[in-house]
């Protein structure tokens, strides 16, 4: 076996990289968004009107006007994502920062704007409950935990009357990405759990284990929304997300599907163009290096690749090109 090793600076392929024989890094593209103040947690859409989320209420908005048609009564104190099943809107919520935690999912009637209690978990989980969905004839509930407790954090699997199935724990990849915060958002993807972080323009793709309580990491999208609550466009066939704003409107972004970009054309086209010598063929996939202004070169999962990423360095480099004997 031969390695050759392709030197490259293209500043866009640290946000589209090749890990493992995984294609990761792949994009989704935004597509439009609109203002709405209370996108400070999730949104959720269907074919007519779009959900802007915050931590106590829910505001429906007009998706061809932009205009805000209706919010919610009903008490709540930290809602979280929010799941359309069945003519309702089902939110994530939980009584975060409040010790000991208690979870509950609440029900919106997106019709009265009625928002009640569906299910309480009360004292038997602990963690902060941020999403919810049904798939599979099953309720997925992820029970958050936060700065050194961030790795209890875990996804709970319910028959419909609710007796818990499985349960599982997140992989390093994605936990080392989350700084001192959480999983906040996430939804199924034909075989795929798609998740998000606190504030990070990425969807970490999961998958269920073959053995095992931890799930399996497959790969990330690029995503145009910061992180939090999301959900599926059921109109576009798309996803809708948040842009949340500290000084300015918040934001509600829909995004496209990734399809293969440019980057990745170039990349493939990188490969075919490595140098091998006799009959070799190339392995599947490169494995890609990275080097940081501030310790050199080292792993895109690295944590001092993680923090550049955050603050936007596009920096040099290097991916390498396997060839295998036949």
């Amino acid at each position: 076996m031969m390695a050759t090793r392709i030197k490259c600076i293209p500043f866009v392929l640290l946000a589209l990289l090749l890990v493992g024989a995984q294609l990761s890094g792949q994009e989704w593209e935004k597509s439009r968004q609109f203002s709405a103040r209370e996108a400070r947690q999730a949104a959720a859409a269907d074919h007519d009107f779009v959900y802007a989320i915050n931590n106590k209420q829910v505001a429906k908005y007009d998706r061809e006007s932009d205009e805000r048609i209706a919010t919610s009564q009903g008490e709540a104190h930290h809602l979280n994502s929010g799941f359309l099943w069945g003519g309702n809107l089902y939110c994530a919520h939980s009584n975060y920062p409040g010790i000991p935690e208690q979870s509950q999912i609440k029900v919106l009637d997106v019709n009265t704007m009625q928002l009640e209690t569906f299910k309480d978990f009360g004292d038997d989980y602990v963690g902060s409950l941020t999403w919810v969905v049904r798939h599979n004839d099953h309720w997925w509930c992820n029970f958050a935990r936060y700065k050194d407790k961030k790795a209890e954090t875990f996804l709970a699997k319910f028959d419909m009357d609710w007796n818990e199935q499985a349960r599982w724990t997140y992989p390093e990849q994605v936990l080392e990405g989350l700084g001192e915060f959480s999983i906040s958002g996430g939804v199924w993807r034909e075989n795929e759990l798609l998740v998000t972080g606190h504030h990070e323009k990425v969807l970490f793709r999961l998958t269920l284990p073959e053995a095992g309580n931890e799930l399996a990491y497959a790969g990330y999208y690029r995503v145009p929304f910061t992180g939090q609550g999301i959900a599926f466009d059921p109109k576009s066939g798309g996803m809708v997300g948040i842009i949340r704003s500290w000084l300015g409107q918040s934001q509600i972004v829909f995004a496209s599907p990734p399809r293969l970009s440019q980057i990745e054309k170039n990349v493939k086209h990188v490969e075919n163009e490595a140098p091998v010598s006799g009959n070799a063929t190339q392995s599947a996939s490169p494995v890609s290096v990275f080097e940081s202004p501030s310790s050199g070169c080292c792993d895109f999962f690295d944590p001092c690749c993680q923090r550049g990423i955050r603050r936007g360095w596009f920096v040099r480099c290097r991916a390498r090109v396997v060839a295998r004997r036949k």
